[in-house]
């Protein structure tokens, strides 16, 4: 079931999730104006921010100031949204490349076995980690960002 839902670029169904190396105009074409923008973290990024279900889901995109590429992808959930939703909104933000070590960190971050789990995949680096308020936070990046 996960490799159905997954796409290059995602399609609207479900929870557009987006890697790293997509374009700022594919993101923009699918969720349209962000909720929010502001200077990345990084040096020569810009953030942008989607609200995309108020007070369940957010993504989050940090944009490389030249190509216009996502550099590092964020989601946030809160308890109310069902696992599977995680599940394959992380795969998509993988690049549909989900293993098993990835999905077994998630789930003991979910069931709170784990408060942080980190990893590397090709050359993507991320963190899935239980915030202080409950929400599942997701953050995947390109290698040689940090």
């Amino acid at each position: 079931m996960i490799e159905k839902r997954c796409r290059e670029v995602p399609t609207g169904v479900g929870i557009p999730a987006f890697q790293p190396g997509i374009t700022k105009e594919d993101v923009m074409r699918l969720l349209g104006a962000p909720t929010g923008t502001a200077r990345g973290y990084w040096p020569n990024t810009r953030a942008v921010f989607y609200e995309l279900i108020p007070d369940q889901i957010s993504l989050g995109f940090l944009f490389d100031r030249n190509s216009l590429r996502i550099r590092q992808t964020e989601a946030s959930f809160t308890a109310e949204v069902d696992s599977q939703t995680v599940l394959l909104t992380l795969n998509g933000m993988l690049g549909c490349k989900l293993n098993q070590q990835i999905q077994q960190g998630l789930e003991q971050v979910w069931q709170r076995q784990s408060r942080q789990f980190s990893f590397q995949l090709d050359y993507l680096e991320g963190v899935i980690e239980r915030q202080q308020e409950g929400r599942i936070y997701i953050g995947i990046w390109e290698e040689d960002l940090h």
